[in-house]
């Protein structure tokens, strides 16, 4: 099947393994999709196969997505939708399903696909590629029919493929094209580290440890290919765990300090206002959960 026009086709194709809760999903249609949006364990892959840019919001921000774009979302985003977008292209899928972690040294997805710390990655797709990739969904959904014993092997093996070449495309695009892959292994592996434990780990000294490397090496590497450094990588992504919680949920400053492993609300306090010029309590204020997304 061709999907050149998902805003006129309404398919929902799914597989289920109830005895160990896994699930993995082909769904165009934004009336179930959203029924996926901040479930624990989903990861999504969402792509615009149409021919105008179209919206989502995410946490605090509103995000274009131009024709021919595929994002990356994680059960750690709040997530929404436009409500003029076309239907979507999207995979999903859970942890018992396929997990990213284990499979992550051999695809290389995490820190670049999903898991990213605070960016949230849009890939080009191009002519050449998207034949590709709507060959692999012509795949998926003849697979989704088929009930027998190789479903969920074939399934996942197709999955990996979409992901390996989506993986490849973020090598290109997300960073500097004159990188090693030496270098975007140590970006990529920093920024999951960084959302694996910037609740407890604050310092570049901490994530260097883990990666053995001195500190240096690692901001050597973020300077070369025009990264952020890696101390305001760490720094973003404890900003945007405290948005989530000023907006999303009713917890005091201390709190959200005690989630966040700060020894006191004023270490947090100061902390925040040093990164967003307000304090908690007015940033709260000044952000009502309705206006999120519209500026």
């Amino acid at each position: 099947m061709q999907y050149h026009n998902p805003e006129k086709i309404r398919m929902v194709k799914q597989y289920k393994n109830v005895q160990i809760g896994a699930e993995f999903s082909l769904i165009i249609d934004n009336d179930i999709l959203k029924q996926y949006f901040n479930r624990p364990d989903y990861l999504l892959m969402l792509w615009n196969n149409t021919n105008e840019t179209t919206k989502l919001v995410v946490d605090d921000r509103s995000i274009s997505v131009p024709a021919q774009q595929i994002t990356f979302l994680t059960y750690n985003q709040r997530v929404d939708l436009d409500q003029y977008s076309p239907n979507w292209v999207a995979l999903i899928f859970n942890r018992a399903f396929y997990c990213t972690h284990t499979n992550d040294r051999e695809i290389g997805c995490n820190g670049l696909l999903f898991f990213g710390s605070d960016y949230i990655p849009i890939l080009s797709i191009n002519s050449e590629e998207k034949g590709r990739l709507q060959t692999l969904l012509a795949v998926l959904e003849e697979e989704f029919e088929q009930k027998d014993s190789n479903q969920e092997e074939m399934l996942r093996l197709l999955l990996k493929r979409f992901i390996i070449r989506c993986t490849r495309l973020a090598r290109e695009q997300i960073v500097s094209r004159y990188a090693s892959q030496k270098d975007i292994d140590l970006i990529r592996k920093f920024s999951f580290l960084v959302e694996e434990h910037f609740r407890t780990k604050r310092k570049v000294s901490d994530y260097a440890e883990m990666l053995f490397k001195s500190p240096k090496t690692i901001s050597n590497v973020f300077h070369l290919h025009d990264q952020k450094s890696p101390l305001q990588v760490i720094h973003d992504r404890v900003m945007l765990e405290a948005k989530r919680y000023l907006f999303y949920t009713d917890k005091t400053v201390k709190e959200i300090s005690n989630e966040l492993g700060f020894e006191e609300p004023t270490q947090f306090t100061k902390f925040f206002k040093k990164n967003s010029l307000l304090t908690p309590l007015d940033f709260k204020r000044q952000h009502p959960t309705d206006d999120i997304g519209k500026n």
